[in-house]
């Protein structure tokens, strides 16, 4: 309960710095992944038992529409990314930072989400890997260029960019037992935008019966 209240309020926290005169407005951008029912359940089989619970609990829970999809193919990772206005969004999938770009746009994109759930294939993830973010009118192509550990107050990563950038943010050590003292970024670079397309299908919405981050930085 401790880190699930504190990845909350790291994000609100960030949320709040980032906005204000002359940032993104938290409810601009793309609004909903057309397929987004099209998608399956995830794959829990690295989760921890308390990530799996919480995801089942959702059942009967509307979360709405995400602004987008996240894939990762080679660390076969999908993921649908949620506003941050909701808590439970971090439950079902990761959520975009309020005040930072919009998933589809130029900026810096920062997204969030667990250690244990989701974000557990980050854990280790090769520079150059090619992240796709699937929002309503396009789908941008990453490449990871830089992976750290931050404080977990630390919000430079989160600067704003005159180019698209990716920023993902989870709690570090990945397995590490109670509260995450730091927090794990994987940053990457646009290298290209494609018509928009699920890549994969690997995540969805919750279903019945069970549902209705070295501090200077680290090499991979």
């Amino acid at each position: 309960m401790i880190e699930d209240r504190n990845l909350v309020l790291v994000v609100t926290v960030i949320g709040i710095a980032l906005s204000g005169p002359g940032s993104f407005a938290a409810d601009a951008g793309p609004v909903a992944v057309s397929n987004w029912a099209a998608l399956t359940p995830p794959d829990q089989s690295d989760w921890s038992a308390k990530r799996i619970a919480k995801y089942a609990d959702l059942a009967g829970y509307d979360i709405g529409q995400p602004r987008a999809v996240l894939s990762v193919p080679s660390l076969k990772l999908d993921v649908p990314v949620y506003p941050d206005s909701d808590r439970k969004a971090l439950e079902a999938g990761a959520v975009w930072v309020r005040g930072t770009a919009a998933p589809g746009s130029e900026g810096n994109i920062a997204i969030a989400g667990h250690r244990d759930g989701f974000f557990r294939p980050l854990e280790g993830v090769p520079l150059g890997t090619r992240i796709y973010l699937n929002a309503k009118t396009v789908t941008q192509v990453f490449r990871v260029v830089s992976v750290e550990i931050v404080d977990a107050l630390d919000v430079t990563p989160l600067a704003e960019a005159d180019e698209a950038i990716l920023t993902l943010i989870t709690c570090y050590p990945f397995r590490y037992k109670g509260y995450a003292p730091d927090r794990y970024i994987v940053q990457a670079q646009l290298i290209e935008e494609e018509s928009p397309a699920i890549r994969s299908g690997h995540v969805g919405q919750p279903q019945s019966p069970a549902i209705t981050i070295n501090k200077n930085g680290v090499t991979p």
